[in-house]
């Protein structure tokens, strides 16, 4: 299998260590952290990742998300928004809805 390539886009420090030790896995490969203050389109279209995981709250970045998947370059880009509230982590993706397990963010980068 081929590595799936992750970028992930977020400012918060402890977020982005969470993330680097959560995907250490041999078919991930994490081509880069950036903030969410550069132009996100460029970037992506740059470093051509399947998957993004972007850091922040939904209602912020919804709009922003479309427009990205809209203009990739490669349409079977992923945007995975990783979100904090109450002390609780809730992964969102379009197709899948709430994941709740390491073991379920790992099958839908993994997932072909």
């Amino acid at each position: 299998m081929e590595k799936r390539r992750v970028l992930v886009i977020g400012s918060n420090h402890l977020f982005l260590d969470s993330i680097n030790r959560l995907l250490q896995h041999p078919d991930i490969a994490l081509i880069g952290f950036i903030p969410d203050s550069v132009d996100l389109t460029e970037m992506i279209n740059q470093l051509h990742p399947e998957i993004v995981i972007w850091e922040g709250e939904p209602e912020s970045i919804e709009t922003k998300a479309l427009h990205i998947l809209e203009k990739a370059q490669h349409k079977k880009l992923r945007i995975i928004n990783l979100n904090s509230q109450n002390n609780a982590v809730n992964l969102y993706a379009a197709d899948l809805g709430t994941l709740n397990s390491k073991e379920e963010l790992l099958q839908l980068i993994l997932k072909e």
